[in-house]
């Protein structure tokens, strides 16, 4: 976006990054060798991947030994005060299922653990039961803590009856019709779970199993006897392959409900997948394979990726578009009317070097609708490039964190991204992104690991990574020879758990303040009600000047009238009049920095010298500078640049 002003002022503004470093506060919740919630005969061997809720509070699974045995334990950490909410070997509460009281289960093994804000945990257990009370004797279930740690609820479990439709859909529920494998539990937004399972029943010419989620609403408190959960979704039928086993298996392959209690979930049928919502009693189809693809109607949609955590109050998925031997892969976002974010073979604006996007990942958002995804750029001359994007919901179009190849934040010069993973992004607009480094000029070729933070204002900073020293003990200063993000949640905290070379772990808990800057989606989100016009290259009010530098320069981007535009004069000075450059710009730190530059010849360009300074309204000031050289001809330029 370039502005002049007469023959000899030269206004631009380039969309660079200029990247920071910052400490961040480190909290260790547990490390090998430590004792388990105060009791000295349980101690960590291996830690597993957390959770976090928006307290802070975490839950996860734990190998420990206990008294020299080695166990499994469920763990939650509270306040800073580890708990153990479950051991292998332990008794199970014992509970009533149907007609039979199992009081000689014990756990046997555990899935990886959930936890709601009200610090409630569920989880898949694995139970061995004495004698014969049931068969199989060895079974798992659906587990979920009640009111405090000590009451745990075994809600359902395989080999119980299941509820599944007929062919006629009528709703099944009899001795033949049975959970055969359970999948981890998620909680609802009322605190309700809901999870997947495969269920067996009878057919004409053998076993029929569907893979179904059911779910169990607030309150799940049984008492006496199990209530029978409700399934929500079903997938196909499919037959048990040669060998008895069961080979891939068709059905719903990621489901979310929110807070209103709406489901959406991704399933698959005879026909190929579809994007579903259940509202009530509702059901509606909202994209199937088959559908012309938003936007590009030539293709057909031919796949649609997405996983619980994108099918929040405003769904984001990946889709695959075929059109002939064409192919096309596009992230769209929304119910009923979803809009395209980025499709393949688009330009970037405000990257022209970069040239189109090639390949995206499947993106990650929140519930409120901001995203992140990861895209592979292909330049003009055929170099490609992965980059981390995000679009955050004040609805500017999106916008890259990092690519391949730029100077890493904090690091020494030349140390450049080489390739990103997966990113993760709270609704505060923080996004985590892991990163491979490069070390360069020929001298240390070594590649490294580490995580980033990338602020609302795009501001982009280095948390921690590979080689890094931490206190793994007291007195225990180690360089990490690994680590996880395993967990983050609104309030900008995340769990990482930490390896040493000698197979040490550490989970800590990370506390990232978000940056408090001014920033350009804030400024868009609050000038503009409609999300089309937040774009930093579009012009609203029809005055020539695009929002970003209505933005930067503080003016009404509704008002064509109002201007507040660099201005260029002469001032006297020693041996020849001096071109100076007064310009209104924030008085306190922002997004965004601007650079004064002073030339002769339009090749060589100066910084110039700041000679006054006066605040004008509150939150912004009046600055002057003027240029060094001594020549007739002179040139001034000034380029507005994100941090």
């Amino acid at each position: 976006m370039n502005q002049f002003f007469t023959s000899s002022l030269i206004l631009s503004s380039f969309l660079g990054s200029s990247l920071r470093a910052q400490d961040f506060e480190t909290e260790i919740l547990a490390s090998t060798g430590g004792i388990v919630g105060g009791n000295p005969s349980l101690r960590y061997a291996e830690i597993g991947r957390p959770v976090l809720n928006l307290h802070g509070d975490t839950c996860f699974k734990a190998q420990v030994l206990h008294d020299g045995l080695s166990k499994t334990a469920i763990v939650k950490v509270v306040g800073g005060q580890a708990e153990v909410i479950a051991l292998s070997g332990d008794p199970v509460t014992p509970w009533w299922d149907e007609v039979v009281n199992i009081s000689s289960a014990r756990f046997s093994n555990f899935g990886n653990p959930v936890m709601n804000d009200d610090q409630r945990v569920a989880f898949l257990a694995k139970f061995d039961i004495l004698g014969d009370q049931i068969t199989p004797s060895s079974q798992h279930g659906i587990v979920m803590t009640g009111e405090s740690a000590e009451d745990i609820w075994v809600l359902d479990r395989t080999g119980r009856t299941a509820k599944v439709t007929g062919a006629e859909g009528a709703v099944q529920g009899t001795n033949a019709t049975r959970h055969l494998r359970l999948g981890d539990p998620a909680f609802g937004g009322e605190g309700g779970i809901y999870y997947p399972s495969v269920v067996q029943t009878p057919g004409e010419s053998g076993p029929e199993y569907r893979n179904m989620i059911y779910e169990i609403p607030v309150p799940a408190s049984p008492t006496g006897s199990l209530s029978q959960p409700d399934f929500v979704f079903r997938g196909e039928r499919y037959l048990l392959v040669s060998g008895g086993s069961a080979g891939e298996l068709p059905g719903p392959v990621s489901a979310y409900v929110d807070s209103n209690g709406d489901f959406r979930a991704i399933a698959q049928f005879s026909d190929g997948r579809r994007l579903m919502q259940l509202s009530g009693e509702e059901q509606t189809i909202l994209l199937s394979e088959g559908d012309a693809v938003v936007g590009n109607p030539n293709y057909l949609v031919s796949n649609i990726q997405g996983h619980a955590d994108n099918l929040g109050e405003v769904p984001s998925y990946l889709i695959e578009g075929k059109s002939g031997l064409s192919t096309i892969q596009s992230i769209l976002q929304g119910l009923a009317l979803p809009a395209p974010l980025v499709t393949t073979g688009q330009a970037i604006a405000g990257y022209e070097d970069a040239g189109e996007v090639i390949g995206l990942s499947e993106p990650v958002s929140t519930p409120n609708g901001s995203i992140a995804f990861v895209a592979t750029l292909q330049a003009r001359d055929g170099a490609q490039r992965q980059s981390v994007w995000r679009k955050l919901v004040a609805g500017v179009e999106p916008r890259p964190l990092a690519i391949e190849g730029q100077q890493v934040p904090g690091a020494s010069p030349g140390v450049t991204y080489r390739s990103f993973g997966a990113p993760t992004i709270n609704m505060i607009g923080q996004v985590v992104f892991p990163a491979i480094l490069n070390h360069g000029y020929g001298i240390d070729s070594r590649n490294d690991f580490a995580y980033f933070v990338g602020e609302p204002n795009r501001v982009v900073r280095r948390m921690m990574g590979e080689g890094d020293l931490f206190f793994f003990g007291w007195l225990d200063l180690q360089r990490i020879q690994s680590l996880e993000l395993s967990g983050m949640n609104e309030e900008g905290q995340m769990a990482l758990t930490l390896r040493t070379e000698d197979g040490r772990s550490a989970l800590i808990k990370v506390s990232v303040p978000p940056s408090s800057l001014l920033n350009y989606e804030d400024w868009a989100f609050f000038n503009f009600l409609n999300p089309s016009d937040r774009a930093r290259g579009f012009d609203p009010d029809g005055d020539g000047v695009s929002n970003f530098l209505e933005y930067a320069y503080g003016t009404d981007p509704a008002d064509a009238v109002s201007r507040s535009h660099p201005t260029m004069i002469l001032i006297d000075g020693e041996s020849a009049p001096r071109l100076t450059l007064e310009f209104s710009r924030f008085n306190i730190e922002s997004d965004i920095e601007y650079r004064v530059e002073f030339s002769s010849d339009l090749k060589t360009w100066i910084e110039g010298e700041k000679i006054s300074r006066e605040v004008t309204v509150p939150g912004r000031e009046l600055v002057r500078l003027a240029d060094t050289l001594n020549s007739a001809r002179k040139f001034v330029r000034i380029t507005v640049v994100d941090r």
